[in-house]
């Protein structure tokens, strides 16, 4: 599976359209409703597309969007020289301002009034989405992938990918580049 990957790994990797995948289950059950979507959040231009996205299928099923930022306590060697050890060291606040700029992202999007809840926590991103998808009756993932492909996707990886292969609910993957199902990105077609 390292090197060969699974077929929906593939299709999210390489589609030029967003991917909503669906994991096999012994007893199917229909999606009826999503009443929780998780919408990670990495500040990046892909997150901004993906909020979109996320309010756009909230606005169909009525739906709470969960806005959720992982902090990677993981900081380069260079500042470890210093005494800094810890990007709370480096940034005492980062939670308080992080909270203002989930806030502010979710406003800048259009729908602005659509419920919703931000959420911070710590760790690896992968397994901060996946526990939190699984501890807050979240019914869909939106997340956006980076698009690497090659020795960039073999030495980085995709968190993205791994959501898809571990999430028990649905995940639908939206893409920075190609097509779009959102009328308002005619820039991307």
């Amino acid at each position: 599976h390292l090197f060969l990957g699974s077929v929906a790994e593939e299709v999210v990797r390489f589609s030029t359209c967003p991917v909503f995948t669906i994991r096999e289950e012994d007893e199917p059950k229909p999606i009826e409703q999503f009443k929780n979507i998780l919408v990670p959040i990495d500040f990046s231009d892909r997150s901004y597309i993906s909020i979109k996205y996320a309010k756009e299928i909230a606005k169909l099923y009525n739906s709470k969007l969960q806005l959720l930022h992982v902090i990677e306590d993981t900081i380069p060697a260079a500042y470890s020289l210093v005494g800094k050890m810890s990007i709370y060291n480096l940034v005492p606040d980062i939670t308080a301002k992080t909270k203002v700029r989930l806030e502010n992202l979710f406003n800048e999007t259009d729908e602005s009034n659509l419920k919703h809840e931000n959420y911070i926590v710590n760790g690896h991103a992968a397994k901060e989405i996946l526990n939190f998808a699984e501890t807050h009756n979240t019914n869909l993932i939106v997340i956006a992938t980076h698009g690497l492909t090659g020795i960039e996707h073999f030495l980085m990886g995709s968190v993205a990918e791994k959501v898809v292969r571990r999430a028990l609910c649905p995940v639908f993957t939206t893409k920075s580049f190609g097509k779009t199902i959102i009328s308002s990105h005619s820039e991307e077609n």
